[in-house]
């Protein structure tokens, strides 16, 4: 197993910026992490999902 560094992580993205790798990425509210999972079992999204929530009051 090796670490990746810094400077293999920039190369990555400027390479997957050359070849034109696009990402794919569906939202959902924490509160429906349970829709959220059973999207992906069914595969009702392609790319990546993330769950946030909503900013604390000040």
């Amino acid at each position: 197993m090796t670490a990746n560094t810094r400077r293999d992580g920039e190369e990555l993205l400027a390479l997957a910026t050359r070849l034109g790798v696009r990402s794919t990425v569906t939202t959902y509210p924490f509160e429906r992490a349970a829709t959220a999972l059973d999207d992906l079992a069914s595969g009702r999204f392609a790319g990546v999902a993330v769950l946030h929530r909503a900013p604390s009051p000040v």
